[in-house]
């Protein structure tokens, strides 16, 4: 990282943790959260509004983890600073790539475009200015999760993830033979072969939200975007609600059809450390008429 940005985002977190601890301030943010965790009170909070207990079928489910003894970790300014910037940044590339790849599956099926723009259509007509959702009207959108949850599934924005094993662990193949992973041992785990295994899902590679018209014919562990257990994607809430939000005011505004230099079905980049597309996304926005 430049020094400037580094000694920018120290600076700034170092004087917004000084702050609230001189006057006692207290906010449900990230920040929050840290400071909880460097002083080891860092618990589960319970909501009552369902809105924002059930933030899609994609969320990641929340974990609370209370380190003792040896193991607890000293958090300085400098790790809090780091850990923020890290959530800031690793928010920005995931959450694009989710938005341009939906937008070219919106672009080649516009059945399930216009399926989705009559959605949010219907749910403008209860906002007070009829252009601003809340949270909450975002969150009661069942359709506009069902196709944020498949192109999750069907263009996994971080394909693998990496896990150095705690212990031993031993895997019996098919034809009887074992596999030891040993403690120590790093591991990178696939994730999007998860998503495109047909026993899971059947025709893999169509994208069809109507997969995720009834989350019980999921199998949630063979569904994992945003990663499981203790090391899961802790923005999962945050990247969500961006992508819901551009979505609900691009298709309020814009129909998205595809260019003449769009490729289709599109090629993906190999060479890219992220999912990308070899010749770019190609698609225009056309005004709604009024």
């Amino acid at each position: 990282m430049y020094k400037d940005v580094n000694e920018f985002y120290t600076d700034a977190v170092a004087r917004n943790i000084q702050l609230r601890e001189t006057n006692r301030i207290n906010r449900p943010d990230f920040i929050h959260l840290l400071l909880q965790a460097r002083k080891n009170t860092l618990g589960a909070e319970k909501h009552e509004d369902e809105a924002l207990q059930d933030a899609g079928f994609s969320t990641v489910k929340e974990h609370t983890f209370e380190q003792k003894g040896e193991g607890k970790m000293n958090w300085a300014d400098i790790d809090i600073a780091g850990a923020a910037a890290s959530f800031f940044f690793g928010g920005i590339e995931t959450t694009t790539t989710l938005l341009c790849f939906t937008s070219y599956e919106l672009a080649v099926n516009p059945d399930i475009q216009e399926r989705l723009r009559a959605e949010i259509d219907e749910q403008r007509e209860s906002l007070a200015d009829g252009r601003t959702p809340t949270y909450e009207v975002l969150q009661k959108m069942k359709y506009l999760d069902m196709v944020v949850s498949e192109a999750l599934r069907r263009w996994t924005p971080l394909g693998l993830t990496n896990r150095k094993c705690t212990k031993n662990y031993t895997f019996t193949n098919t034809d009887g033979s074992q596999v030891t992973i040993e403690r120590g041992q790093n591991i990178s785990i696939p994730l999007k072969y998860f998503h495109l295994d047909e026993k899971f899902y059947p025709d893999p590679l169509r994208f069809d939200p109507e997969r995720f018209a009834d989350p019980n014919n999921i199998n949630q562990d063979a569904y994992v975007p945003f990663g499981a257990g203790l090391r899961n994607c802790i923005g999962s809430r945050l990247a969500l609600m961006q992508a819901k939000c551009i979505l609900f005011y691009m298709l309020s505004n814009f129909i998205i059809k595809p260019d003449t230099k769009l490729t289709i079905p599109i090629v993906i980049d190999e060479t890219s450390a992220g999912l990308n597309a070899k010749h770019g996304f190609w698609m225009n926005l056309v005004p709604r008429s009024a």
